[in-house]
């Protein structure tokens, strides 16, 4: 009998086990670069942490943010999700975007139009440097400014943060982030589109307090859309 219980308990440890790589893999390894077409489709990269790759969100290749400004953009667009889950603008912090496979690919891609939406993750209290987080924002707006393709490049200012587990702070990403985006967009001649005004006051717009829900998600796109359009 004890010998069984041995066995039933190693056999649950090494499934846990199991569950919990797949898990971390999902959540944490660099999804593949999106392909890019060899046409005359105005290309959008869309450069980001989980909010652009679409973290709990269902079928994100057609419901993320990107996905759903594909659809209201068209066909002489192609947008390209270059989005990766728990990533930060800093390279200093936990997980740099920079560390990505995403941003190389998301630089050879040459793209018409960028869209930057990094900062969330910034805020965690491990995290957050204001000096630094500007500093970064400067050398990544300046490296797509550089590229061949001569893009225009949109800052993303955050989405509404509310009560969450993971020390993200609402706070932070409005009265540090959001001021340090329009400064920044001044100074570098970018665009600026702010996704916190209209998503925030509404926490039934998302999951888990940072993950946004299929209207969260199409208020995004949605603004980025009509930004882009003006």
């Amino acid at each position: 009998m004890k010998r069984k219980t041995i066995i039933i308990f190693t056999v649950i440890l090494i499934i846990g086990g199991l569950f919990g790589f797949m898990t971390y893999n999902r959540l944490f390894r660099d999804p593949t670069p999106p392909s890019v077409k060899n046409n005359d489709t105005v290309r959008v990269a869309c450069v980001g942490d989980s909010l652009t790759f679409g973290h709990m969100i269902a079928w994100r290749h057609k419901n993320s943010y990107p996905a759903r400004l594909q659809t209201l953009l068209g066909k002489d667009y192609q947008v390209l999700n270059y989005g990766a889950n728990a990533r930060t603008l800093q390279n200093g912090a936990d997980m740099p975007y920079a560390q990505t496979r995403l941003y190389p690919a998301s630089l050879a891609s040459q793209p018409q139009i960028v869209l930057i939406m990094l900062g969330t993750n910034d805020t965690k209290t491990h995290n957050w440097n204001a000096l630094n987080y500007e500093a970064d924002l400067r050398e990544l707006v300046r490296a797509y400014q550089a590229l061949e393709s001569e893009p225009r490049v949109y800052l993303l200012q955050p989405p509404a943060v509310y009560d969450n587990p993971y020390t993200i702070t609402d706070q932070t990403v409005r009265e540090e982030i959001l001021p340090i985006m329009a400064r920044v967009s001044q100074e570098l001649g970018t665009g600026l589109i702010d996704v916190y005004t209209p998503t925030s006051g509404d926490d039934s717009l998302v999951y888990d307090g940072v993950h946004f829900k299929p209207a969260g998600v199409e208020i995004i796109a949605d603004t980025v859309f009509h930004a882009l359009s003006r």
